[in-house]
């Protein structure tokens, strides 16, 4: 069976309120939604929580996945005491993936006057943020020269239809891709998933070397191949039973306003010269979950 992200909130189904909360009642994603998390923390509780009606979107939301250790055993398929010990073996496997020719995340697919960013539900978490952002989508990269695909989570604040101003954290795996293209005066191709399995998600945070492929390490964390569909205006691939796919390129020798943002921790960094992305296409599942 092919873990995605619905097969995984099918589990939580059996779960009590301490790990899965519906929230039914239309909330407001500028400060709500943060709000209501914070909540649910100062009275020690860390469900993870779908919120079903988003003021303004017809896209329900899902947050706090990773949040505890149960539901990290969860997704892997263990129990806790075996969770690190069994997260350190599978670290350690590669399991490649295996190309299909299509897919959940291909059913539709928004280009030209159809695409808007500001159709999904992006959250904005604190005043002091000035846009919408996306915190969790997974950009995944070709590197130009090694061709090899690197996988990472970075933040993308939202400033038009097509356009987002990403944070690339210095020293990593991105960054590299990115300078090896823009060296070439060329754009980076990318890809921003969103929606997918919290093992996958876990995968992406591997911090492996710059010659393997992430999506081998994924599938050596879900105990299984990823399977993966080609994009339809890049040259990368993702997974097919992602919720939704953003398509696009970072362009060369471009920088751009991003900031302030306000981190979970409470501490928030300010404006910075950062990198910016045009996105090509949309494509998810129909009805998908943000």
């Amino acid at each position: 069976m092919d873990k995605d992200l619905r097969s995984y909130l099918k589990q939580l189904d059996s779960l009590g309120p301490e790990e899965w909360v519906r929230i039914k009642k239309k909330i407001s994603p500028r400060y709500e939604t943060t709000a209501i998390l914070y909540q649910l923390e100062n009275e020690g509780r860390y469900p993870a929580v779908l919120f079903e009606s988003i003021e303004g979107y017809s896209i329900p939301a899902v947050t706090n996945l990773h949040a505890t250790r149960k539901r990290i055993a969860l997704a892997l398929g263990v129990d806790e005491a075996s969770l690190v010990e069994e997260y350190r073996k599978r670290d350690a496997e590669r399991i490649l993936p295996r190309m299909v020719e299509n897919g959940p995340v291909k059913e539709v697919v928004l280009k030209g006057e159809d695409l808007d960013l500001n159709g999904l539900p992006l959250f904005t978490h604190f005043d002091i943020n000035n846009a919408p952002y996306i915190t969790a989508g997974i950009v995944v990269a070709r590197d130009p020269v090694s061709k090899v695909r690197n996988l990472s989570f970075n933040r993308g604040m939202l400033v038009g239809r097509n356009r987002l101003r990403v944070h690339m954290a210095p020293g990593m795996q991105l960054g590299r891709c990115y300078r090896n293209a823009e060296d070439r005066e060329e754009p980076l191709d990318i890809a921003i998933i969103i929606g997918v399995h919290p093992a996958f998600a876990i995968g992406a945070l591997a911090l492996v070397p710059f010659e393997v492929d992430e999506y081998d390490v994924i599938g050596g964390i879900l105990q299984e191949p990823v399977p993966l569909v080609k994009c339809e205006t890049v040259d990368l691939e993702v997974p097919a039973y992602a919720e939704i796919v953003l398509e696009g390129k970072i362009l060369p020798h471009i920088r751009e306003d991003e900031g302030p943002f306000g981190e979970f921790s409470g501490h928030s960094v300010g404006v910075a010269k950062h990198h910016v992305i045009e996105i090509n296409v949309i494509t998810h599942r129909r009805e998908p979950i943000y």
